[in-house]
């Protein structure tokens, strides 16, 4: 090998190894010594496979054999496992024959490609566990439900054996174990755990605010690094874990995962991403707390006012079904309610209240007991409704409205009077033939004022009446395909066809839910009621009869009786009734609302929790007080106390929002409902007066229209650039249309969610969007150039300017963020370097291909470097593959003119018919030219086709036979065996060849015969 070739090798960035026949190391560059381990001398004349004897058997075995036995090429990739402990080596291989039977071999080290290729598909599925859980969130009715998506994600993305949320109440000192994901073999750890029984230590352990990472439980100094019960870890059975809060303090969450059978060596990508998703999670285990602790309230608030139901009505056998959307125990919106009115009356009501949770059970609780009240009172049912509704209306007690079906059923004639609210029409089954009932007026809670009429039905023996909610006709697999009244007549019809009616309830929901595809979207309620026979309600009947008048003396089997009249009690007026007891408790007990009662003058008279929350005053402190006591002193001074009084007296309400003073002297913005109380005959008694805390809402608000105001003034007129604004911990908190059509992101996407996720996964793991904000926090600014990654994933060359916004304190409050797109440019550059490199690599080929060819061939990159041409016999004259004799007949009659050898004219000619013959059959057609002087000769070729590829120049030009057409041919091989010198010039445009011949060979003879090259052709230079 010549001393330049190994100049050139040696300066190969990747390693290169030749191996002759036998397989010895005939060639090794300092790359490849280096990955060896070795010197170059050490390895020289080494047997390959004695070497490294572990190779034997593996795919680079059987690639080099199949190489040096086809004379073919190989590209592949293979890992090495050194058996001395070394790390494992990636390498990228290429193998090409070699002349003397062996091979040659070009390799790289990949592990840091590799490395990088498994962080990104790691990171790829990470964040698609991050976007599941996200997704769940979003489609998620149940926080549970998302929480559950979580632990089982990350259980299996990190390998766990358990993965679980903690609750910790300081208070009771109690941890609560929700949501776990277990290993199938491994029992359950879920429950309460009382903390004091794992130590003094374990609260102070589960109120750190920062994660906690243990490698191993049973390491002996575990106690002195983390307050940790090592009983607690046995107790739970985890030997290694995790633990990132969701909160700190008294009410802290924690996300953990762990191992059971043994220590492990947590990674930071691992903790991280444990990080992640506690952070992912941490609003919906607050939502899941809150959603608990309401679901507490909601049933101790309904059981606390739940009346007795009497589910037994003579002569009448009754199946219900009633279950809530959420999954909160007996707590929604439907609800429903039998028992006695009067002796032999019963009233039947089945309701439904918007909402859902404590809002929905609270106002269930105050209509149920209110329309208990009306009807033991003696109202019609048309009469309860309207009382119903003006008191709910007058005093804002719904937010939304309710509908209802208010019945009250007289065994002694069977009729039934009823009406009916704006709830879903009943269905009454009678032999073959079905009824509806029809609607008497609007749901309750529309408007004051509304009148209802009341419509009766009687019922006889074997009828069915059906009364639900709309969660069973409105139930569907999507909403545009629901059930309807129809589709539940055609299940009661069914249902009931073997005349059973126990348990019929919930086999028509199940029937429902089947058409709803296994799932019913809202609360439903479903009461089944069938009238017995007339012989059994006679019988009843009669009994009620001699029940009421057994206060007078007993009369002739015969003498009729006279029916007992319907005993009518008095409705009062409301303004003299007090507060129903427990509707009083239910208002005592809100917290987030001050609720109070003025009388005309302004004076307290009641006072609640929530008044005593938000204002400071103790009950004893205020009533009697004037209710001015809450007022700046400004709206004192211009009598805006009573103004606001004055106000609800002629128009019956009065709201505004604006400042209150608490006791302690703050201020607090507030939301005010007042509210006149009046009694039937129009007199004032008094005023309701509701308020609540906006303070926090007023802040909030007024953030929002600053920072719309700096977006609005940074983006006007930009529509090239992604600006948006991040608050201090780097949450993404505006959007423009340049973000989203950079990004790809929608506000709704994006907006909440932290700015790190346009960062490759090798920036993230190094931390660079963090130490990005901590510079421009500290410098004020911070811009660079990087790659970033868009929503589908794909990247995008970015110019980076983050600007530290704060305000007149100095005081961060955010940052600015301006984003370019500067791919189109880098591109640019790129292809402006690599075409610089193209020519350097062409040069580069030509140094070696003029070296290797010992001045021979000669590569030109345009016409300028071709030789002069010299007075030209024929000039450019096209020919075609029938053209190729008279070319050579030409060349041989200038040849034989200027007196040429016959041995060196037929060399010639041997070598303008191999060019001739390369030119028609890459082009088709071509032109020469015949040139001479006195002491040479030129035959120029000329071709307009494709041009060889620089990739396969040093083919083409060395090795014996190559071809890129289905032709026979010696190509340049033979023509640098038969002519001093060639010049090519080769491009897309086509190729040209200069072919000179002297006329005598040279004295002394300097070119000679090329030596045998076959050997360096494959190295793919």
């Amino acid at each position: 090998m010549t001393s330049r070739m190994e100049e050139i090798l040696g300066a190969l960035d990747d390693a290169c190894v030749a191996l002759d026949g036998d397989w010895r190391i005939v060639y090794a560059n300092a790359e490849a010594a280096r990955l060896a381990g070795e010197s170059v001398e050490a390895l020289i004349g080494l047997n390959h496979w004695e070497k490294w004897p572990e190779l034997l058997g593996t795919r680079l075995e059987e690639e080099y054999r199949r190489v040096a036995r086809e004379q073919t090429t190989a590209h592949f990739e293979h890992q090495l496992v050194f058996p001395e402990g070394r790390e494992p080596l990636w390498l990228e291989l290429r193998v090409h024959p070699s002349a003397q039977g062996g091979v040659i071999l070009f390799f790289r080290d990949i592990n840091a490609r590799k490395q990088a290729d498994a962080l990104a598909a790691a990171h790829l599925r990470r964040e698609t566990l991050i976007k599941r859980i996200a997704e769940s969130a979003l489609r998620a009715e149940q926080a549970r439900t998302v929480l559950e998506t979580a632990v089982a994600g990350l259980a299996e993305e990190l390998g766990l054996d358990r993965c679980y949320y903690v609750l910790h109440d300081s208070a009771r000192s109690v941890g609560t174990v929700i949501c776990e994901w277990r290993r199938s073999d491994l029992p359950s750890v879920a429950g309460e755990y009382v903390l004091a029984n794992y130590g003094d230590n374990i609260s102070a352990f589960y109120q750190l605010g920062h994660i906690q990472v243990v490698d191993d439980a049973n390491a002996p100094d575990l106690a002195a690094k983390i307050p940790l019960s090592k009983r607690l870890l046995d107790r739970v059975g985890l030997t290694a874990l995790i633990r990132a809060p969701l909160s700190a303090g008294s009410a802290i969450t924690a996300l953990v995962g762990g191992m059971s059978d043994g220590p492990r060596v947590w990674t930071p990508e691992e903790i991280a991403l444990v990080q992640v998703v506690a952070s992912e999670t941490a609003e919906v285990v607050q939502a899941l707390q809150v959603q608990e602790r309401n679901r507490r309230i909601a049933m101790v608030l309904q059981d606390a006012l739940q009346p007795r139901i009497a589910h037994d009505v003579p002569g009448v056998s009754i199946d219900v079904y009633l279950k809530p959307a959420l999954d909160e125990a007996n707590v929604g919106g439907d609800f429903y309610d039998i028992f006695p009115v009067q002796q032999g009356r019963y009233a039947f009501v089945i309701g439904d209240v918007s909402g859902k949770g404590l809002e929905a059970a609270a106002q269930v609780s105050t209509v149920r007991n209110m329309l208990r009240a009306f009807l033991y009172q003696g109202a019609s049912p048309s009469q309860a409704a309207a009382y119903l509704n003006d008191v709910v209306t007058a005093n804002d007690l719904l937010v939304g409205f309710a509908t209802l079906f208010v019945g009250v059923y007289d065994m002694r004639d069977r009729s039934l009077r009823y009406a009916l609210c704006g709830h879903e029409l009943p269905i009454v089954l009678s032999g073959d033939d079905v009824r509806t009932l029809e609607t008497c007026g609007p749901p309750i809670g529309v408007g004051r004022g509304a009148t209802y009429t009341e419509n009766s039905i009687a019922l006889m023996p074997g009828d069915l009446l059906a009364l639900y909610t709309d969660g069973l006709s409105e139930a569907g697999p999507d909403w545009r395909t629901l059930l309807g009244s129809d589709g539940l007549t055609s299940i009661l019809r069914r249902r009931f066809s073997n005349g059973q009616i126990e348990g019929m309830a919930t086999g028509v929901v199940t029937d429902v839910a089947a058409f709803a595809e296994g799932r019913l979207r809202d609360d439903a309620c479903l009461i089944l009621m069938e009238w017995g026979e007339a012989e059994v309600l006679a019988a009843h009947s009669l009994t009620l009869i001699d029940h009421t008048q057994s206060r007078v003396s007993p009369t002739s089997p015969n003498t009729p009786q006279e029916p007992v009249p319907a005993v009518s009690l008095p409705i009062r007026p409301w303004g003299e009734r007090h507060l129903d007891e427990q509707f009083r408790l239910l208002v005592e007990s809100v917290a987030d609302y001050a609720i109070f009662l003025l009388d005309p003058h302004g004076q307290i008279k009641t006072w609640n929790k929530g008044a005593e929350r938000i204002k400071g005053y103790a009950a004893s402190e205020i009533i009697g007080k004037h209710f001015s006591i809450f007022y700046t002193t400004e709206d004192v001074q211009r009598g805006h106390p009573l103004d606001e009084l004055a106000i609800a007296t002629a128009e019956g309400r009065y709201e505004e929002e604006g400042w209150r003073i608490r006791k302690d002297g703050s201020r607090f913005w507030a939301n005010v409902v007042i509210t006149a109380l009046r009694d039937e005959s129009g007199g004032l008694y008094g005023f309701a007066k509701v308020t609540r805390d906006f303070t926090e809402r007023r802040r909030a608000e007024q953030h929002l229209r600053r920072s719309e105001e700096r977006f609005r003034l940074l983006v006007q007129g930009v529509r090239d650039y992604a600006i948006f604004m991040m608050d201090p911990s780097g949450i993404v908190a505006s959007w423009n249309e340049g973000a989203q059509r950079i990004k790809g992101y929608t506000p709704h996407e994006i907006v909440g969610q932290h700015f790190s996720r346009f960062y490759t996964p090798e920036d993230i793991v190094f931390g660079k969007p963090e130490r990005e904000l901590a510079i421009a926090t500290a410098e004020g600014r911070y811009e660079e150039e990087g790659w970033r990654i868009r929503k589908d994933g794909s990247r995008f060359w970015a110019n980076v300017v983050l600007t530290a916004l704060k305000d007149e304190s100095g005081g961060l409050y955010g940052f600015a963020k301006v984003t370019r797109d500067i791919t189109d440019r880098r591109h640019a550059e790129e292809v402006r370097i690599q075409n610089m490199r193209d020519q350097i690599s062409r040069s580069f080929l030509r140094d070696i291909l003029y070296s290797v060819t010992e001045g021979r061939l000669r590569f030109c990159e345009n016409d300028s470097e071709l030789p002069a041409r010299a007075p030209c016999r024929i000039n450019d004259t096209e020919f075609d593959r029938f053209g190729l004799a008279g070319v050579r007949a030409d060349v041989r009659s200038a040849a034989t003119s200027l007196g040429i050898s016959d041995q060196r004219l037929n060399d010639l000619v041997t070598a303008v018919s191999e060019a001739a013959m390369n030119a028609v059959v890459h082009a088709k057609s071509a032109q020469y030219s015949v040139c001479e002087h006195r002491e040479a000769i030129q035959v120029w070729i000329k071709d307009y086709g494709n041009g060889i590829e620089i990739s396969q120049l040093h083919r083409a030009t060395l090795e014996r036979g190559f071809t890129t057409e289905d032709s026979l041919g010696h190509g340049f091989w033979l023509m640098l065996h038969t002519c001093d010198r060639i010049w090519l010039h080769s491009s897309s445009a086509g190729t040209t060849l200069v072919l000179e011949q002297d006329t005598v060979p040279p004295d002394p003879l300097w070119l000679g015969q090329p030596r045998d090259v076959s050997q360096f052709v494959n190295f793919g230079v």
